[in-house]
């Protein structure tokens, strides 16, 4: 079994994404026994064969990577160090907090936007890992839908009145979706990102989405404190 499990870890880094996510597949079926050899792997794998073993990691749930994971925030791919952070957040790893905010520090000493997707993730990993509080007045809270898949979300009516009263208490809102709820069909996207043009940070959100019959209704990414941008 050590030799199939040191074949499909090196296969991560084959020239073929094919190749490499049917051993991420395989790697996943044969469960935390692959943990040692992929740990030690992981290193000196190419970006996509670390986005694989990432993948690996998050769907084995076991908390033994997250050295591993730590040492990926500081990879020369965005991408490597967003999945990163959010695998770290997901398998609740506290230790790599520290590591985190100094990831989040080099993000913003890098000048990108407050909605990139690195930053929405390393916020959000804080946010799991109950070093950043999720902020939400009352008068915005009362007018949340209550839907199984969209969280949080507002009616389209009352989103001028969530925005506001979010400003109010020193939050902004980096970016929204629009949804269109169709009875039996599900959800679908009406409009795409929009930016707001205040300046305190938000934190992603694990996508849902909310079935009040049809109509519109609007998810705002959760904003939390105490970071600003």
């Amino acid at each position: 079994m050590e030799s199939v499990i040191a074949q499909r870890v090196g296969e991560l880094d084959a020239d073929s994404s094919e190749v490499a996510e049917d051993a991420q597949h395989a790697l996943i079926a044969l469960g935390p026994q692959v943990l040692d050899q992929l740990i030690a792997a992981a290193p000196g794998l190419g970006s996509f064969g670390q986005l694989c073993a990432i993948e690996v990691f998050s769907a084995l749930g076991d908390p033994r990577p997250g050295n591993a994971l730590v040492g990926m925030l500081s990879s020369d791919s965005t991408v490597v160090r967003q999945w990163a952070a959010e695998a770290l957040g997901e398998l609740g790893i506290q230790h790599a907090v520290p590591d985190l905010r100094q990831a989040y520090e080099r993000f913003r000493q890098g000048g990108e936007s407050p909605d990139h997707s690195e930053g929405a993730a390393l916020r959000w990993a804080l946010t799991e890992l109950g070093e950043r509080t999720v902020v939400l007045p009352l008068r915005a809270s009362a007018l949340r839908c209550q839907v199984d898949q969209l969280d949080p979300a507002w009616p389209t009516a009352h989103l001028a009145e969530v925005i506001e009263d979010l400003a109010a208490h020193d939050q902004a809102v980096l970016y929204f979706q629009v949804w269109q709820i169709k009875d039996g069909k599900g959800l679908s996207v009406a409009r795409g990102r929009v930016s707001t043009g205040m300046s305190t940070a938000g934190s992603r959100g694990r996508r849902s989405s909310p079935s009040v019959g049809t109509g519109l209704c609007s998810q705002l990414m959760p904003l939390t404190k105490p970071f600003t941008w």
